[in-house]
């Protein structure tokens, strides 16, 4: 695969679709010096997913769903990365109120914004198509993490193969949020009905305060802790938020 191929393969699917081989020779004729400008450019595309090609409104409002459910398991999984890896962090922020508030708030408005299935045979069966292909690979990887960890094979095992289960727990972690995130996006509004503007925008608000609150949590708890990795976790989170803010112009 060529370097310009691995950079087209980075835009959402919406564009790849309509102007790949176009992006592709764009980037061949502008040569290397391009791609640091190219990769802004698809972290911008992903940030404001109402500027993806679209069929339909309901088709956008799906992808603006998409990208406001990623930004919020992105902050979901940073934070939670922080609380198992840091000890301190763990102690002074972990099952604290304010986190759980957090936490809670960001459940709920996940809850707002979920697309949901439409009331069909064929959507219901689509749905759990893509829920089995989705969580398979991540849930097999983590009953391995978790079966090891019960039968006490991670204290006993060498150092090479903890450090294989623990990325194996992780990754599975990861794979499963981001096949979360995807799942709306692929099904299509087809097969599943997108959250109304204002159902989405209130959805998003209260994503947002949950995030924050998230994110205060850790930071607040660096007064205490003040070390570089608990600040590295809480300023990650802190740096998620206004992406936001894209996805709020977008549900107009």
């Amino acid at each position: 695969m060529t370097p310009a191929r691995a950079l087209v393969r980075m835009y959402p699917a919406a564009f790849r679709e309509q102007w790949g081989p176009d992006l592709e020779a764009e980037i061949v004729m502008a040569g290397w010096r391009s791609w640091p400008n190219t990769l802004l450019g698809i972290a911008d595309m992903w940030l404001h997913p109402a500027l993806w090609p679209a069929g339909s409104h309901a088709q956008r409002r799906l992808r603006i769903t998409t990208s406001a459910i990623s930004l919020t398991a992105l902050c979901w999984f940073v934070g939670h990365v922080g609380l198992e890896t840091d000890t301190g962090l763990s102690r002074a922020a972990g099952h604290s109120l304010p986190l759980s508030a957090g936490l809670i708030l960001m459940v709920a408005g996940l809850v707002l914004i979920a697309p949901l299935p439409r009331p069909s045979v064929a959507g219901l069966l689509a749905l759990a198509r893509a829920a089995a292909a989705a969580y398979t690979l991540p849930a097999s990887m983590g009953m391995v993490a978790v079966a090891a960890v019960h039968l006490g094979v991670d204290g006993q095992a060498p150092l090479l193969l903890r450090g294989i289960l623990l990325a194996g727990w992780w990754t599975a972690l990861a794979v499963g949020a981001l096949r979360t995130c995807r799942i709306p996006a692929e099904l299509g509004a087809r097969f599943v009905i997108p959250p109304r503007p204002g159902r989405l925008r209130l959805g998003t608000w209260v994503l947002i305060t949950g995030a924050g609150i998230e994110a205060a949590t850790l930071l607040g708890s660096t007064i205490t802790h003040p070390e570089l990795p608990a600040l590295g976790f809480s300023a990650a989170v802190l740096a998620v938020i206004p992406a936001f803010v894209p996805v709020l112009r977008a549900c107009r």
